[in-house]
């Protein structure tokens, strides 16, 4: 008879499971799925959104009649490190121009520090070049510039004015 009562307690025990069960996934699920659609249309507007920022900072122009250049006119030649065939080359630069946006808040600060920091200037160009070999320098000068940009844009504490950099008569040899 103990064995009796002991399968209908277990028994009991196991439908009330599968009835708790049920009641979890039909219940409970449906609801948790909800959230769980919730949160990750919003994740995803969010990342549009900063996405859309991103891009409409990237993508920027100035008219012209907002830009401001800057020159920096001074030859500059530059060691570059030694190729494969164990010669030294070089790349020669004329001049140094940098546009800077007269729109852009940090302009006015920038562009008065401008002349103090053309050795400065000339130094960043000499160690991004020198950092490659010929072959790769010629290969690569639009990432030059843009590491030069960057490095820029960093030293005038992420200035936001700085919008391009161009180099006057480039020249390897």
């Amino acid at each position: 008879m103990k064995k009796n009562i002991t399968t209908i307690i277990i028994i009991s025990l196991v439908a009330l499971n599968v009835i708790l069960s049920g009641v979890l996934i039909f219940v409970m699920m449906p609801a948790q799925n909800k959230v769980n659609t919730l949160l990750t249309d919003i994740s995803s507007i969010v990342k549009l959104e900063l996405e859309a920022t991103n891009a409409k900072d990237e993508n920027k122009t100035v008219s012209i009649a907002d830009q401001d250049i800057y020159t920096v006119d001074k030859s500059i030649n530059i060691t570059l490190k030694q190729s494969t065939d164990g010669k030294l080359h070089y790349a020669g630069i004329d001049s140094i121009s940098i546009t800077l946006d007269k729109t852009a808040d940090s302009y006015k600060e920038v562009s008065a520090v401008m002349e103090a920091n053309r050795d400065y200037i000339t130094e960043i160009v000499q160690t991004s070049y020198a950092q490659y070999t010929l072959e790769e320098a010629t290969a690569s000068t639009d990432e030059i510039k843009a590491k030069v940009l960057s490095e820029l844009i960093a030293y005038f504490n992420d200035a936001d004015c700085i919008i391009n950099i161009s180099f006057g008569n480039l020249r390897f040899q």
